[in-house]
């Protein structure tokens, strides 16, 4: 779980296209192992506007980077039917690909969940987002400035 959120932080520092030159920001981990949701979805994708706004309303949680981290990768396999999406990288459709053929998911397709790991159908049916009920195996500090993280991590043992 350490290694995912350390790859996910720096994804989204290094795809950030609004990212300008700013003061230093701090994130903490909680005491409580984090949720970890990732959306896969495509601008030339019809049905992912509805999933990329609900997970948008995520920002809004007040355990957002410490409790909750989502994050929305824009995959490539649906550029060549015409609409590139500007936004998509090949290494977060093989991101996907990987999860299905290890078994963590049943399908590769847009809007597409992944909650702590494993494939997630709930969004579609409306259900909340199962918590990771995970034990704590440390604390995780990433310190941000002008697109560089610095990363502390210290165990709780």
């Amino acid at each position: 779980m350490r290694f995912i959120f350390i790859f996910c932080f720096f994804v989204i520092i290094s795809f950030s296209s609004n990212a300008t030159p700013q003061s230093e920001q701090i994130y903490t981990s909680s005491s409580n192992t984090a949720t970890f949701v990732e959306l896969y979805t495509s601008q030339g994708c019809s049905s992912c506007p509805p999933a990329e706004k609900w997970l948008s309303t995520l920002t809004d949680d007040p355990t957002l980077w410490h409790e909750l981290i989502p994050i929305n990768f824009h995959v490539d396999y649906w550029d060549y039917l015409g609409w590139k999406d500007p936004f998509a990288k090949q290494i977060f459709s093989e991101r996907q690909r990987l999860y299905k053929s290890v078994g963590k998911t049943r399908v590769v397709g847009t809007p597409g969940f992944v909650v702590n790991g494993a494939g997630w159908q709930g969004w579609f049916k409306g259900h909340p987002i199962p918590q990771n009920v995970a034990a704590s195996h440390g604390r995780l500090q990433v310190n941000v400035k002008n697109q560089t993280a610095l990363v502390h991590y210290w165990s709780s043992e």
